[in-house]
């Protein structure tokens, strides 16, 4: 990149990012996810990846767009929530859904 500033640069680097997780990790994310008795530690990447490719497309998405990525985020959330122990949840929420956690609370309060 040529200017740290640049919001044009930046916006292509994002395009890259998407078009590269799109083409190539998430086909492999999704057979990852479609197997029995998944390793945690796998599960997680998978979720990590899943969770910060959500919000690069929501940054600048048009409404509907981040509608639905609004809604697989919380289903990830609630989906976790309901399944690890609240002390391992915590741990694992504030790394993976950090950046959301105020989006998610403005989504609570609009339904």
């Amino acid at each position: 990149m040529r200017s740290m500033d640049s919001f044009e640069e930046w916006q292509e680097v994002r395009e890259r990012l998407l078009r590269t997780y799109c083409e190539r990790v998430m086909p492999h994310d999704m057979s990852l996810a479609a197997q029995a008795r998944l390793p945690l530690r796998t599960c997680m990447e998978v979720l990590f990846r899943t969770v910060h490719t959500a919000l690069l497309i929501y940054t600048g998405a048009d409404p509907t767009t981040q509608r639905e990525m609004l809604v697989l985020v919380k289903r990830m959330y609630t989906l976790m929530q309901r399944e690890l122990p609240a002390s391992e949840f915590g741990e694992i929420s504030t790394a993976l859904f950090g950046a959301w956690m105020r989006v998610l609370a403005q989504g609570e309060r609009m339904n």
